[in-house]
């Protein structure tokens, strides 16, 4: 399964983490850059994680409306493993 990450600078430990959760291609998107703000979700993106203390408001609004449209399953938490573990399971569910 492949998930793209939005927000945030650097990650850590946590695309080792979703690595052993079973994602096998992990993009990441800092959410930093003007451009940001239009981005297009990829068509082979599985799942979207956004990383909800580090986005703009403006980027969290354009990414709620585009997932609406595609249909891709969507996480909004934030940036601790522990959130983010813990929003995955519940989506599972």
């Amino acid at each position: 399964m492949s998930v793209l990450v939005i927000g945030g600078d650097h990650l850590g430990a946590i695309p080792a983490k979703l690595l052993a959760a079973g994602y096998t291609n992990i993009t990441h998107v800092s959410g930093r850059k003007k451009s940001h703000c239009m981005l297009d979700i990829p068509q082979q993106i599985d799942c979207i994680i956004v990383l909800i203390d580090y986005v703009s408001h403006a980027l969290m609004a354009n990414i709620k409306d585009r997932t609406r449209e595609s249909g891709k399953r969507t996480i909004f938490t934030r940036r601790a493993w522990s959130h983010i573990e813990k929003a995955l399971s519940e989506r599972r569910g």
